[in-house]
């Protein structure tokens, strides 16, 4: 027998609690009235029914056919039935009805509600996957909180959903449901590339940000490019976009050149450093303290004390100390 025998998805036994069970108990009853009452859910005998212990075996008034109706309307009282809901006695939602919750929140700007429904399933243990994130950030990009919806990244990540397949699969709902990612979450996506090193994902990153959301690269994209490989030690990545960035006329400062050469030196491939520094005094682009302060520890890495004394002494004679 499937599931909707016992309940449906709403409903599990043992660890996840009896269908049977879901009875509005006379302790509750009054506070469960006043709810019904003001939420105006789309069944003018709901309250009649589901005081019936057998109300469950209704399969047109499962928990997520109530959801899916009165969202349809007002997903706020659609949130307050959930809650409801999961107060009542030997009773806790399954998985598949937090996931209808969160999708309902997703079309909305109801973003504090679907924060909760988050919450509330890293509370319980309860499974979390790209869709119930994108459907969390979503609902932060309607209400316009750009911010907060690159925070769910972050918080993906920390879950432990660290594929960064996973990841290209939220933008692609956030396409679906018509509110196209901005630049900062295809930047902060392509930061996920760029630290595992996928160059060919990175590129094809791009022409979707320029062919689906209108979005073209400009220097700030290539500067976090550059910045993001340098950082996770991917020099040979990070220059390739730096001559990419030339070639495109863009101006590179010494921060972009500084971050290469870092590096390089964290590398230990001292040679290829110290071209970069040579390349920028020849374009009067100075190199900084920080520029020089990584070539000195790169040399001090690979013991060559000489050449860094003769770095140290470029940075007196330049003022740079």
């Amino acid at each position: 027998m499937g599931n909707e025998g016992r309940g449906g998805d709403a409903f599990r036994k043992g660890t996840s609690f009896g269908a049977a069970a879901f009875v509005i108990r006379p302790h509750v009853f009054s506070s469960s009235t006043r709810l019904l009452k003001r939420i105006q859910l789309p069944y003018p005998n709901l309250l009649y029914v589901i005081s019936d212990p057998t109300w469950h075996a209704r399969h047109h008034l499962k928990v997520r056919a109530v959801l899916r109706a009165q969202a349809q309307t007002d997903a706020r009282a659609a949130f307050e039935f959930f809650r409801w809901a999961d107060r009542q006695w030997c009773y806790r939602h399954a998985p598949e009805v937090f996931d209808e919750m969160l999708s309902l929140l997703g079309r909305t700007r109801l973003h504090d509600p679907a924060r909760r429904v988050m919450r509330l399933m890293i509370h319980r243990r309860m499974r979390r996957g790209t869709q119930q994130f994108a459907h969390l950030m979503l609902s932060y990009s309607r209400a316009g909180k750009l911010r907060s919806a690159m925070r769910v990244l972050q918080l993906m990540q920390k879950d432990g959903v660290r594929r960064v397949v996973e990841a290209l699969e939220m933008i692609g709902v956030m396409l679906q449901n018509g509110c196209p990612p901005d630049k900062i979450t295809y930047y902060t996506v392509m930061g996920f590339l760029c630290k595992e090193k996928r160059v060919a994902e990175v590129r094809g990153l791009l022409g979707r940000m320029m062919n689906d959301a209108g979005l073209f690269p400009d220097q700030v994209t290539y500067n976090m490019l550059i910045h993001v490989f340098a950082k996770h030690g991917h020099a040979d990545e990070a220059l390739e976009f730096l001559r990419e960035l030339e070639g495109k006329r863009f101006r590179v400062d010494e921060v972009g050149y500084s971050a290469v050469v870092h590096s390089f030196c964290l590398n230990g491939r001292m040679a290829e450093a110290k071209e970069i520094v040579g390349e920028m005094i020849s374009k009067e682009c100075h190199p900084d303290v920080v520029t020089y302060s990584a070539v000195v520890d790169g040399f001090c890495r690979i013991e060559e004390i000489d050449q860094a004394r003769k770095m140290m002494k470029h940075m007196l004679e330049f003022s740079l100390y």
